[in-house]
């Protein structure tokens, strides 16, 4: 199996798991915000997608229904949400996108929230601690499989729980943190010699001006 015939084998496993368990989580799903490429150079990984009811349907629920699994356009050089154009600005040394139209990019969790609250308040701790498991699951089977070359986590609190998910976390050291050394803002890893870097997050962090370019410079340096 191919990674293509792969990425669509196992959205198609996580949207019939929704749809015959979760389906009552009204938000819906989102699995890969791009299309899934052979030997990526990049995957990047986030928490959890955001968005509603109204953003599953127009992205990605009618195309499922019709047996669809493939994506078709890349959420980050495609779309003008926030994240994306804060992506964009990330990658701003690459502006024809190569890099983003090479990289796999997926949600650590799989289920769609308007925000945290919402998953916290609206689910049981049991349900809650389920759903994320499954996902959980699904993200260290496509990291596995897809096999890219290098990784980068968006969000340090993502970074945290894929150490757990994957376990054999090797060689990680903070590259970048805040002057008066209050926060982590960047570090490096390996997992099983792949070589992830992990950077705060660029939406829910307060990231000033000096910081964001160096923060830029670095993932710059070692992708």
């Amino acid at each position: 199996m191919n990674t293509q015939t792969f990425a669509q084998a196992i959205t198609k496993t996580i949207y019939e798991t929704w749809k015959t368990k979760y389906a009552f989580w009204k938000y819906g799903i989102k699995v890969f915000y791009a299309p899934v490429i052979e030997n990526p150079k990049l995957m990047i990984i986030s928490y959890q997608p955001g968005g509603g009811e109204a953003d599953f349907e127009k992205e990605d629920r009618e195309q499922f229904e019709k047996g669809e699994f493939a994506p078709t356009f890349n959420t980050y050089i495609d779309t003008n949400y926030t994240m994306a154009k804060k992506v964009r600005s990330f990658f701003d040394f690459d502006p024809q996108h190569a890099l983003l139209k090479e990289s796999v990019i997926f949600p650590l969790i799989f289920f769609r929230t308007p925000s945290a609250n919402i998953w916290d308040k609206e689910l049981s701790v049991n349900k809650r601690t389920e759903m994320e498991a499954y996902s959980f699951s699904k993200t260290k089977e496509i990291v596995d499989t897809v096999k890219a070359e290098k990784i980068l986590v968006i969000g340090l609190k993502a970074y945290k729980k894929l150490k757990t998910i994957l376990g054999n976390i090797e060689n990680e050291q903070v590259v970048y943190a805040r002057r008066n050394g209050s926060e982590d803002m960047a570090i490096t890893a390996e997992y099983k010699g792949t070589p992830i870097f992990a950077v705060i997050h660029f939406s829910g962090a307060k990231i000033n001006r000096q910081d964001w370019a160096t923060l830029k410079e670095l993932f710059k340096n070692w992708i």
